[in-house]
């Protein structure tokens, strides 16, 4: 297996990914997707560039100055992690002399050392909410093996597996087996078409890529070659002005010489350009989440839509005064009964009474109250509607009553000095005998 299969099939590739860019700002660590992070380990030239990260990651334990961070490291992982495997690779090599699996998992062990240990942590956690921390899988096939994107074009997929330590084969652990399924364009559409149309799993799996993700990896791929096709007419620009003879004119050699930083500043600026409009998107996915997040939890608490939670308390109590009002005096109506000495209106105003003290939770002792009360008045603050004015008129009788109920409702609504309060809408008054 080469060393690129192994990166791909660990799970701390994405987990140290999604660390640097969760955490980049708070403890300004560079920012690394999993494609980045895997070319800086299997390429001899991004030694540099890792070991300039393991040394931000260390930053907070650096007790004096010009301490050797290879020195540093294995002291500060002997005494978080005495039994770790990772000790062992530090105490035989050099951080530099690691395979990219021993790196990477140093690297992991790095990310979890400074979001334990050090004492700004707590601090740079206070502006991120819980829900950036968790991913959630965005489906699952029909082997039950879960799905995972981390928005860097990469989809990941996690297969539980039964594993058996020690002597005991009863005893088995269950572990899981991580994968990277797709990487490119191609390759989320090949994913795509072997998904099966009759599974529900696997359905929803296929609908959360075509419409959702797909658009996406479309316009990343498209940035990405525009910034690769960039850096190779950078590239030969230079190459050109290296092979030029050197007795040539001064004005074809400066001419030369600007074709090729001009050629270099348009790719440095595709690949910022780039660069800026994915940390927009994430920031917008990210913002995405957090409303999604503040709106569940808004729901499990109140049991409203955080928009206009009034507006739909509101709503439903007028749309069910519509209707009792309207359609409860009908003839097979239980006040209509043979035997029944209860009127319309009286039966009305029973069941209204009993469905609005379901849906209004009323303090120990309400009923009892309720109970001793010759009737119970109701004032709803709420903008009634066409049909509901005909219905009141027609339940209540003729207009001399509802003008009377009317007058005293505006009698009762008036402020300290005796004036009509302006409400913005009129006022419901349902009378509710017992």
């Amino acid at each position: 297996m080469s060393t690129i299969d192994e990166l791909r099939r660990t799970w701390e590739l994405p987990y140290v990914a999604i660390y640097l860019r969760t955490f980049n700002v708070p403890f300004e660590v560079p920012y690394l997707d999993s494609e980045t992070l895997e070319e800086l380990l299997v390429s001899p030239t991004g030694l540099d560039r890792l070991e300039s990260l393991a040394l931000k990651l260390l930053s907070p334990f650096f007790r004096k100055k010009g301490e050797e961070y290879d020195v540093l490291l294995i002291r500060e992982v002997s005494r978080r992690y005495p039994e770790c495997v990772e000790l062992d690779y530090l105490r035989d090599h050099k951080f530099a002399e690691l395979t990219a699996t021993q790196k990477l998992s140093v690297l992991r062990l790095l990310c979890d050392m400074r979001l334990e240990e050090a004492s700004d942590v707590r601090m740079c956690l206070e502006g991120i909410e819980a829900d950036l921390l968790r991913h959630e899988d965005i489906g699952e096939d029909k082997n039950k093996s879960k799905y995972y994107y981390f928005q860097d074009s990469r989809l990941w997929r996690e297969t539980k597996t039964k594993k058996t330590t020690g002597k005991s084969r009863k005893r088995a652990r269950e572990d899981s087996t991580w994968e990277l399924v797709c990487s490119n364009a191609e390759e989320w559409e090949t994913f795509a078409s072997t998904l099966s149309k009759r599974l529900k799993g696997e359905r929803n799996l296929h609908e959360v890529v075509q419409t959702q993700l797909m658009p996406e990896i479309l316009e990343k791929e498209e940035n990405r070659k525009k910034a690769e096709e960039a850096r190779i007419r950078a590239e030969a620009r230079r190459l050109k002005w290296e092979a030029m003879p050197r007795r040539v004119s001064r004005r074809v050699r400066d001419k030369i010489e600007e074709e090729a930083r001009y050629a270099e500043l348009e790719a440095e600026e595709e690949s910022l350009r780039a660069q800026a409009e994915e940390l927009a998107r994430i920031e917008g996915e990210t913002q995405k989440k957090l409303e999604r997040s503040r709106e569940r939890r808004y729901r499990e608490r109140t049991g409203h839509s955080p928009t206009n939670p009034t507006r739909d308390t509101s709503d439903a109590l007028t749309a069910y005064t519509e209707d009792h009002l309207s359609s409860n005096c009908t003839q097979d109506s239980p006040a209509y009964a043979e035997g029944s000495s209860a009127s319309p209106a009286s039966h009305r105003s029973v069941s209204l009474d009993s469905e609005i003290a379901g849906m209004v939770q009323m303090p120990a002792g309400a009923s009892h109250a309720l109970e001793n009360r010759p009737s119970v008045r109701i004032h709803l603050k709420l903008k009634p509607r066409e049909p509901f004015e005909e219905a009141t008129a027609h339940a209540n009788g003729d207009e001399d009553s509802s003008d009377s109920e009317q007058a005293e409702c505006d009698g009762e609504n008036r402020d300290s000095d005796g004036e009509k309060a302006e409400y913005g809408v009129p006022d419901i008054v349902v009378d509710m005998g017992v």
